[in-house]
């Protein structure tokens, strides 16, 4: 795209289908579908243990003002956009994936902006896969960054092609933006635009392909390329300078720390103290960028699982999750490099999508079939290619009377939608939590817990006393309740807060904080705290004998925290005790006694 303008025939789509506004109406049809698939029920799914985390740190958050980046949750976005939604409307499950859920229903759209790329019917169709596809679907609905960080990227690339397309520097500085917000959500965000670059280095070999089968000159080729290139940039400096530091303070503002109510460095306390500035800067950059890379990239995280291992998990999530996208992919590569030049966009997106699948398991620590959809979005460009073929060559077969021809382009396109639609309907909705769905990974608790969460609330709201949680059990005490008050989950100092998960998260949508909560593994100690009558007391199901006997007056459920124990922990299942009173329903949303 350096190099070749949208006017050129290898870039130029060969036919419009439609007018403009019909096409943009479609799209933004099939966006609102995205956006109501996604938050149709979007609370209904219990917190996984990486939502739960992640969300209990954000609400802490709220509550003290105290932020510093910590590379185990990967990058500040969630917790800097989700304590302005917590402070809004409190926190809950559908709060903390609202923002996910918005930004990858509105990843169709972005289709829009690729028109003068690709026809009409390439356009709804790569609309309709971002909106369907079910890893896609299944991820907009989990608070993590994944879908965010792909979201982004593909807004940025599409932004930039736009810019370059039409000439109007807006559309750069808006991708720079979306660019900048990209590489606040994930550490792996720098492999999108070494990915882009390493593709336009392959359209240079394409246009040595063409100058070869023309007779022209490799060479001449090289300095035509390079010199458009060198060109671009110089017209382009002050924009480009801008564009660098508009990215500099997006990013900066996330990952700068926030003092809060702890004191100290703090982009909050730049109005009282300028001083802090080098501080603050420092932490946002320098310190930020150190301890990503001491954590992904040098550290222990990149130990296991082993390659082989991550390559089959990944290749088995693609098959499962994106069986369609990846097939009409197969189609769209046919149909666009072996029968007529590659067009730059579908090139540039074909590359990406490829190395991303030997790539990405590299890159892997733990087995999630989250990861593969840094790979099915690109991919998603080549598969609509795919389909607007088949959707052309049933349409131009119909006219000319081949019938047999139309029926089967017919049939491979129903058949695509079919399984889209059977796979979104059972691993999306119906078994969001199950073992058998390949779409979820491990530490997703099995269990339906928000009439549970009720009962705590509403214990919690009934009780007098300061003591509102005990946790019991040598898996679940800590030696100081408050290390994770306003410290990130993967702090030494929480100790078996991990063991906890997903109930410190829900402990805080009900109003208990670290203030309100205590712990021991000792049977003597844990009669000291019942003294004190607290609202909810939780412990492991093999600890239950011990608990009933003294938990009289308590409503108690069991719940499987976690799909597969984790290694190390020799249970996943804890129960949950109530304070009861008169008017207190009975839990009917898990095994209850």
């Amino acid at each position: 795209m350096t190099a070749t303008g949208p006017r050129t025939e290898e870039n130029r789509p060969t036919s419009r289908d439609g007018t403009d506004r019909d096409v943009f109406a479609a799209l933004l049809a099939i966006t609102a579908l995205a956006l109501v698939a996604r938050l149709w029920n979007l609370g209904g799914r219990t917190a996984h243990w990486d939502e739960a985390r992640v969300a209990y740190w954000t609400a802490r958050y709220v509550e003290t003002g105290f932020f510093e980046y910590q590379p185990i949750i990967h990058g500040p976005f969630l917790p800097q956009v989700n304590r302005v939604v917590f402070a809004a409307v409190g926190p809950s499950d559908l709060a903390s994936r609202f923002v996910v859920a918005l930004l990858g229903g509105l990843l169709p759209v972005v289709a829009w902006l690729l028109r003068d790329r690709l026809r009409d019917a390439e356009l709804l169709a790569l609309a309709a896969l971002l909106a369907a596809n079910p890893l896609l679907l299944y991820y907009s609905r989990f608070m993590r960054n994944d879908v965010v960080l792909a979201a982004l990227s593909l807004a940025a690339l599409a932004l930039f092609v736009r810019a370059y397309d039409t000439g109007r520097l807006a559309y750069f500085h808006a991708g720079v933006l979306a660019l900048a917000v990209a590489f606040t959500t994930m550490g792996n965000a720098i492999l999108y635009p070494l990915c882009w670059i390493g593709a336009l280095g392959l359209l240079l070999v394409h246009r040595w392909i063409r100058a070869y089968r023309t007779g022209g000159s490799p060479v001449r080729v090289t300095a035509e390329y390079a010199r458009r290139t060198a060109l671009g940039l110089y017209t382009s400096g002050p924009h480009l300078a801008l564009g660098a530091l508009s990215f500099l303070l997006v990013t900066a503002w996330f990952y700068a720390p926030r003092a809060g109510t702890e004191g100290g460095v703090g982009i909050d306390r730049l109005g009282t103290d300028p001083g802090l500035l080098p501080g603050v800067l420092a932490a946002a950059t320098v310190e930020s960028w150190e301890a990503m890379v001491d954590l992904w990239v040098t550290g222990d995280m990149q130990d296991e699982p082993a390659y082989a291992d991550a390559l089959a998990f990944f290749a088995e999530t693609m098959w499962e999750g994106a069986l369609v996208v990846c097939a009409l992919a197969l189609v769209g590569i046919a149909v666009e490099f072996l029968y007529r030049e590659p067009r730059d966009l579908v090139a540039v997106c074909t590359y990406w999508g490829l190395v991303s699948i030997p790539g990405y398991p590299l890159a892997m620590d733990i087995l999630s079939p989250w990861t593969p959809v840094h790979a099915i979005v690109p991919l998603c460009v080549p598969a609509a290619v795919g389909s607007a073929w088949l959707y052309r060559l049933g349409r131009t077969s119909l006219a000319a009377g081949d019938h047999t021809r139309a029926a089967v382009a017919g049939v491979v396109l129903l058949l695509c939608g079919a399984q889209i639609g059977a796979v979104a309907a059972t691993s999306v909705y119906a078994n969001e939590q199950s073992r058998e769905n390949p779409l979820v990974q491990y530490a997703q608790p099995a269990g339906e817990i928000g009439d549970r969460v009720g009962a705590m609330e509403r214990a919690v709201e009934r009780s007098e006393g300061d003591l509102a949680l005990v946790y019991y059990g040598e898996d679940l005490a800590l030696e100081d309740e408050r290390a994770a008050s306003v410290k990130p989950i993967g702090d030494p100092e929480a100790g078996n807060w991990y063991h906890r998960l997903p109930m410190p998260w829900y402990a805080a949508v009900v109003g208990i904080g670290p203030e309100g909560t205590e712990s021991t593994d000792d049977p003597d100690d844990l009669d000291d705290l019942l003294a004190g009558e607290p609202a909810v007391v939780i412990g492991p199901a093999s600890e239950r004998e011990t608990l009933d006997e003294r938990l009289v007056g308590y409503d108690s459920a069991t719940y499987e925290t976690r799909l597969w124990a984790s290694e190390g922990r020799s249970y996943s299942e804890v129960v949950i005790y109530v304070s009861e009173s008169e008017d207190s329903d009975v839990d009917s949303a898990a095994e209850s006694d």
